[in-house]
């Protein structure tokens, strides 16, 4: 897109009667959407992936629109694990609750994926690309933030998350992503 200014656009798509807006965006153009369809008589739901709402945009930018975004991890911890990891994130980066952690999927997706890296390299026992791939393939069990990966990947899957491991959120009236799902971690 790269456009500033898309309120026509967004007028456009009013006009149109559309139900929902599908957006796939950057963060610059996902600001210049934001800020036109705020301005809308008619609010139009947006359904987003979660880089929507990365990238440095406070929740505050998001009011007056109804969006919705698709989410693999939730901050409400429901074992100890996530308890600890979410204890240490606070105390780390000095984040005063797990709500205002910036984009909790990507940290927990990011947690997972150097823990079983790690156990990738530990067992292949060698940085050699082939052998790591293999000990990937291989690892049989790793009890992670988003799941229990049972296995994590295989010879003919090497997607660690399937469609049961996502979720729909939103921002609650205070800034705060919460699950419009109940399948939410």
């Amino acid at each position: 897109m790269g456009e500033e200014d898309i309120q026509q656009q967004a007028r456009m798509i009013e006009a149109s009667g559309a139900e929902v807006l599908i957006v796939i965006g950057t963060s610059f153009d996902r600001a210049a959407i934001i800020k036109a369809l705020a301005l809308l008589n008619r609010k139009i739901p947006i359904i987003s992936h979660m880089a929507f709402i990365a990238g440095g945009y406070v929740a505050e930018q998001f009011k007056g629109v109804d969006l919705s975004f698709i989410q693999t991890f939730s901050v409400h911890p429901k074992d100890e694990l996530t308890k600890s990891v979410l204890k240490e994130y606070l105390d780390t980066y000095r984040v005063s609750t797990p709500q205002k952690i910036p984009v909790p999927a990507a940290t927990a997706q990011a947690y997972d994926l150097v823990h079983l890296l790690a156990m990738a390299i530990n067992d292949a026992k060698t940085l050699d690309r082939a052998s790591i791939r293999d000990a990937l393939e291989n690892i049989k069990s790793y009890k992670g933030l988003i799941k229990t990966y049972s296995p994590s990947f295989t010879q003919t899957r090497h997607d660690a998350l399937d469609i049961n491991d996502y979720f729909m959120a939103r921002y609650d009236t205070n800034g705060l992503i919460v699950p419009i799902d109940k399948r939410a971690r």
